[in-house]
């Protein structure tokens, strides 16, 4: 699985949401899936200077719809287990791959077992927190 596109990646947390990629949609945004791992890199700015990186057991994330468009909705987990809410991927224009995200969530379930501690979000250094 493998998607290029605009989106924007965030934490809700105590019931305020945390931007991690510009909330105007950044210009870069994939999303793979191997061995039971869902990936997400947001890469954004000249040259691509900032970026975000999120690890997440595929059994762990979920989709909602909006029109055309479609959140990733991860269940914090392994290094960011101390989160109260959720972490997000919001991907315009990518209702298309709610199918392909729920077959990964289907297949990892038959799988090695959770990789819920091995789960992460990796900011570029250039990235304020």
């Amino acid at each position: 699985m493998h998607r290029f596109g605009q989106g924007f990646v965030f934490i809700e947390h105590n019931g305020r949401v945390h931007l991690l990629s510009p909330g105007e949609c950044t210009e870069y945004v994939s999303v793979f899936y191997s061995d039971g791992f869902l990936e997400v890199y947001s890469i954004w700015g000249r040259g691509g200077k900032n970026a975000v990186r999120i690890v997440a057991d595929a059994q762990m994330v979920s989709t909602v719809t909006d029109g055309e468009d479609l959140y990733l909705l991860i269940k914090p987990h392994g290094r960011y287990r101390g989160i109260s809410g959720v972490i997000g991927v919001f991907l315009v224009g990518a209702r298309g791959m709610e199918p392909v995200i729920t077959a990964a969530v289907e297949a990892s379930s038959m799988g090695k077992g959770k990789n819920e501690d091995t789960a992460l979000i990796d900011l570029a250094p250039s990235q304020p927190v």
